[in-house]
C-alpha cells in the first residue's frame, strides 16, 4: 500500500459500517459525500465541504434510484467503496510515477556530474596533450640543431683532414724542392 493504505482502509470500512448501520443518508438525493487530504497527507471522506486549503478533492453525489433504502445503500455502499478504491489505486500509480520520477531526476543528476567530470578530464588532458606538443615541437627544433650542428662537425672534420692532407702534401713537395735545390747547389 502507499503512505495512505491504512487510512484508506479505515476509511471504508468507517463508510461500510456508517451505511449498514444508517448513519450516512444514502437514500437522500442531492447530497454529496467529499473525499480530501489535508497538508499533512492525511485523507478525510465526509458529507461536510472540506476547507479551501484541502488538495486532492474529489465529491461524490448520492443519487436515490427510487429504490427501497435497504437495496439502495448496497449498491450505494459498493460504489463509493469502488470510488475510494479507485481514488487508492491512482494514488499508488501517481505515487509510483513520482517514485520513477524521482528516481530519473537522481540518474540525470548523476549523469550530469560524470559528465562534467568527464569534460573536466577531457580539458586536463587537452592542456597537456598542448604542453608536450610544445616539449615535442621544441625537441624536434633542438635534434633538428644537433642534427645540422653534427652534420658541420662532419664537413668541418673533412675539410680539416683535407687541409691536413693538403699540408702534408706541401710539405712533402717543399722537402723534395729542398732535396733537389741541394742536388742542384752541389
Amino acid at each position: 500500500m502507499g503512505r495512505y493504505g491504512n487510512s484508506y482502509r479505515a476509511a471504508v470500512l468507517i463508510i461500510a459500517l456508517s451505511a449498514t448501520i444508517g448513519m450516512l443518508p444514502g437514500d437522500a438525493p442531492g447530497q454529496n459525500i467529499y473525499t480530501w487530504t489535508d497538508e499533512d497527507g492525511t485523507l478525510h471522506i465526509t458529507d461536510k465541504p472540506p476547507p479551501d486549503r484541502a488538495e486532492s478533492v474529489n465529491v461524490y453525489e448520492v443519487t436515490s434510484t427510487g429504490r427501497e433504502p435497504e437495496k439502495d445503500r448496497g449498491t450505494g455502499d459498493m460504489k463509493a467503496v469502488k470510488a475510494i478504491q479507485d481514488y487508492e489505486r491512482l494514488q499508488e500509480e501517481r505515487e509510483e510515477a513520482e517514485e520513477k520520477a524521482e528516481k530519473a531526476r537522481k540518474k540525470a543528476i548523476e549523469a550530469r556530474r560524470k559528465a562534467n567530470i568527464a569534460v573536466a578530464e577531457a580539458d586536463r588532458v587537452k592542456a597537456e596533450t598542448a604542453e608536450l606538443a610544445k616539449k615535442t615541437t621544441k625537441r624536434k627544433q633542438e635534434r633538428l640543431a644537433l642534427e645540422r650542428q653534427r652534420e658541420y662537425e662532419i664537413k668541418t672534420v673533412q675539410l680539416a683532414q683535407e687541409a691536413v692532407s693538403l699540408a702534408q702534401e706541401s710539405e712533402d713537395l717543399a722537402r723534395l724542392a729542398e732535396a733537389e735545390a741541394s742536388v742542384c747547389d752541389s
